[in-house]
């Protein structure tokens, strides 16, 4: 069990674990996945072509989703690995179940599996509406936490620096995390992830 008093780095992966499985995924440490130093210089070559994409050693810093795989990188404190592992799984139920389903505001329905895929490589306003959605995720458990908020600059600058948008879509991005920083600053936890990621620790006693 997590200890009630303080969330560990044990009980922080193992909340992450329980996460992962109930978003039908399965958790990676990226540096147990082949092919990452190819993948480095490829990100490497594209940041020097002035491509707003991360340099190789920001590429090492990242997590990420890829399909139902989390890939987590190496080196977070506890609070950071479950909020990035929220995110990631965020994207994997996008994966699964596809993004504004229900009628939102902010677009169409984004569909899952394979279009969620193409969805995101090719078309960077689905790009931001999904990123908008897990950076979300990881402000809720950074809350739930006690755990400083990113500023919105901070997380337009993610936007811009680590998706490759050009100008109109990062503002776009930009109005979307604004909203959902004010919710989440009024206590407002919303998201699939978010909300087991809650439950989770409330189960262990960590809130």
């Amino acid at each position: 069990m997590i200890p009630a008093d303080k969330l560990t780095p044990e009980g922080a992966m193992l909340a992450a674990r329980e996460l992962v499985a109930a978003s039908h995924g399965v958790l990676v440490r990226k540096g147990d996945v082949p092919g990452m130093g190819v993948v480095r210089g490829v990100f490497d070559a594209l940041h020097a072509a002035g491509l707003s994409v991360p340099s190789g050693a920001e590429f090492d810093r990242y997590s990420h989703a890829l399909g139902p795989f989390v890939v987590i990188s190496d080196g977070l404190s506890p609070a950071e690995l479950l909020a990035v592992v929220a995110h990631e799984c965020e994207h994997v139920r996008q994966f699964w179940e596809g993004e504004y389903a229900k009628g939102q505001t902010v677009g169409a329905t984004l569909n899952g599996g394979a279009a969620f895929a193409w969805l995101y490589l090719v078309e960077p306003e689905a790009r931001v509406r999904f990123e908008a959605r897990a950076y979300r995720t990881t402000l809720e458990v950074l809350h739930m936490l006690d755990a400083p908020l990113p500023s919105i600059d901070e997380l337009t600058d993610a936007l811009a620096r680590g998706y490759a948008l050009d100008a109109a879509h990062v503002q776009f991005g930009r109005a979307l995390l604004e909203s959902a920083l004010l919710s989440v600053r009024g206590g407002v936890h919303t998201t699939t992830s978010g909300v087991r990621v809650e439950a989770i620790l409330k189960r262990h006693g960590v809130l």
